[in-house]
């Protein structure tokens, strides 16, 4: 391909934590369709998380994953670090969507050989490509961003996947420390399974963001001006140390979700509007049977909704989710969960933050 970059089509190492499918922690099969992606026949609500192993040591990589795990977490997700596999003079592309425009036609026959290369490999799981509008099928495009909920896949039968949720950036001399208030963090990922997500990562590619931080030992920085602190203000820092009120936060969403998956995995949302800048997302089983998000997307004042004949509060700019619903008692609150959206209070070394 001349003198292009290289796309770094990359085999996503995912480890499922043991117990979570099967006796011995194994699954038979992976597949996806339009829901999510379908494990031993079951489509599944997951939450992820990147750990680097290069930037830990191998004597800390079992606390990290049980910190993982205690977290809320269903997958561990890595990649392969090319100066380590593939230590050859030359440039790697990761979202190689951001820059095929350059090479026109070229650039469209290149995504194409490389689908065709990886699906070629018969590994029997489902192949992703970030940040790819034109990922051919039976590859599934993926959003990368600080907010996901907006994105829809280039085909009605493939799940929507975010596979790099930012939750800081990386530490630059001469600027602030990087800062995500957890809360817009927890709004950012109830948003996005609001609206029909099955699958999210708190991942990092490159110079991204991740579950945990590390460090970038030696001359593995990069540049220019990059620190060797990879902390990220992830939920578990540079040290593999837990970080409140992240940690604890996120845990408990996860725990919102997964306790509402039957519902998120088997319909599609109806969309209701409670009021000016107010609605709900519904998730019905029947038609007294549902898992519910309410939203509250004014930025400044807060409002009472009734649902379900049921009166709620919503401070301004805040989900409240899921609420189960059944039969019996109309409206389960121990599901109940409150994240703010507050960009105003972030730390971070850029204008403008969009998915």
């Amino acid at each position: 391909m001349g003198g292009k970059s290289t796309l770094a089509v990359v085999l996503f190492v995912i480890l499922v934590f043991e117990g979570y499918f099967g006796e011995r922690g194994v699954a038979t099969t992976v597949t996806y369709d339009g829901k999510a992606l379908v494990i031993d026949g079951k489509r599944r609500i997951l939450q992820s998380g990147s750990i680097h192993y290069p930037r830990s040591t191998p004597e800390v990589w079992p606390e990290l994953i049980r910190k993982s795990k205690e977290g809320g977490l269903d997958v561990i997700e890595t990649y392969i670090f090319w100066n380590y596999h593939e230590p050859v003079k030359g440039e790697i592309e990761n979202e190689y969507g951001n820059v095929e425009w350059a090479y026109g036609i070229e650039g469209q026959s290149y995504v194409k050989w490389a689908a065709e290369m990886a699906v070629g490999l018969n590994t029997t799981v489902p192949w992703v490509m970030c940040v790819q509008k034109d990922a051919p099928d039976p590859v599934i495009n993926t959003c990368n961003g600080f907010y996901c909920d907006r994105f829809t896949p280039n085909s009605p039968s493939k799940p929507k996947m975010w596979t790099e949720n930012y939750s800081g950036w990386f530490l630059s001399f001469g600027y602030a420390v990087p800062y995500r208030p957890v809360e817009d963090l927890a709004f950012a990922v109830a948003r996005f399974f609001e609206t029909g997500g099955t699958f999210q990562n708190y991942y990092m590619v490159g110079l991204i963001n991740l579950y945990f931080g590390g460090t970038n030992f030696g001359r593995t920085a990069g540049g220019p001006l990059i620190a060797t602190s990879y902390d990220y203000d992830a939920p578990l820092d540079e040290y593999g140390f837990i970080r409140q009120p992240k940690f604890g936060h996120l845990r408990d969403l996860h725990l919102a979700i997964k306790q509402c998956e039957e519902y998120l995995v088997n319909a599609n949302p109806i969309q209701q509007s409670l009021g000016r800048n107010l609605e709900a997302h519904v998730y019905y089983k029947t038609s007294n049977d549902c898992a519910a998000f309410l939203a509250n997307y004014d930025s400044s004042s807060g409002a009472n909704v009734t649902f379900n004949g049921n009166s709620y509060f919503l401070p301004a700019w805040v989900s409240k989710f899921p609420r189960k619903l059944d039969t019996a008692t109309k409206c389960c609150t121990k599901f109940s969960f409150i994240t703010e959206k507050d960009p105003s209070s972030w730390s971070l070394p850029y204008a403008q933050m969009s998915q």
